[in-house]
């Protein structure tokens, strides 16, 4: 019995860098990280650069956005930078991904994908402010009948502001509120 093992040098990949940087197949990614960081070991600048071209051919050869976050943490922790060199590419990533966006997301598609974000963070702010008036409540009056749990689920952000500066003031809960 034996085994056979191919054996594959990863630095005669150098000279097909077009062919890796063409292909679909993700190891070819993971090639070209691995030779750029053996290339740019003691050149934080190169490596900045290198790093960033590979993170932008993410985007170019067009892979969903789970595969391109699959291979950028490969890339990130194939290719480390110092902390202030990472801050200052994640700020270029982050204006490549907006200009991938509007690449493929017309302006009514933004808009509602923005509504809907900003729908989502008011309903968690008024579910944030009525857990706080729950606790504040209980803490004041004790246990809560069940209209006032009603009262708060049904409440607006307005409505629960207004109710959480009567909570120091009031004597008794329904004075909260009237």
């Amino acid at each position: 019995m034996s085994l056979e093992f191919p054996v594959v040098c990863l630095a005669d990949y150098r000279e097909r860098w077009q062919e890796l940087d063409q292909s679909s197949n993700p190891f070819a990614v993971a090639v070209q990280a691995h030779l750029k960081a053996r290339e740019t070991h003691h050149d934080v600048i190169a490596r900045y650069q290198a790093k960033l071209d590979l993170i932008k051919s993410l985007y170019r050869r067009g892979w969903q956005q789970q595969d391109i976050l699959e291979l950028f943490r490969f890339i990130d922790w194939v290719l480390e930078l110092p902390a202030g060199l990472e801050n200052q590419l994640w700020n270029e990533v982050q204006a490549t991904e907006e200009v991938q966006k509007v690449r493929y997301l017309s302006t009514i598609e933004r808009m509602f994908i923005d509504r809907g974000f900003q729908k989502g963070l008011d309903e968690g702010k008024a579910e944030g402010k009525a857990e706080l008036l729950t606790r504040l409540l209980q803490r004041r009056f004790g246990p809560l009948p069940d209209w006032v749990e009603t009262r708060l689920s049904q409440a607006t952000p307005a409505q629960l502001d207004t109710w959480a500066d009567r909570v120091f003031d009031a004597t008794l809960l329904e004075s909260v509120f009237d």
